[in-house]
């Protein structure tokens, strides 16, 4: 009866920590703190996965760890390129990037 109050208990952590980190992704401008929010909350999706002890979840949380691995450093990486050309992390100077690529 105990592990399941605690995986009730770290689920609704889970569900805030989602809510919370989009949040903040959407209201923020610099863009690998976007990319950092959206990985606390892509996170939280998988521990929810494996908290339901389920083939499925575990196999599901195990891909979107997998993947999210693979497209955050992508990510990382081409965020890495824009700040070289334009100089900055702020998405409200980065208007009229299309004509630079």
């Amino acid at each position: 009866m105990e592990t399941r109050i605690l995986v009730i208990i770290i689920s609704f952590f889970c569900l805030f920590s989602i809510i919370h980190a989009s949040n903040l992704a959407f209201q923020d401008q610099d863009i690998k703190k976007i990319v950092a929010n959206s990985s606390i909350a892509h996170m939280s999706f998988a521990l929810l996965g494996l908290l339901t002890f389920t083939r499925e979840g575990i196999f599901g949380a195990l891909y979107l760890i997998l993947g999210h691995g693979i497209v955050s450093a992508l990510a990382f990486f081409c965020l890495g390129l824009i700040y070289d050309r334009k100089h900055t992390r702020l998405l409200y100077y980065m208007t009229g990037s299309q004509k630079h690529f």
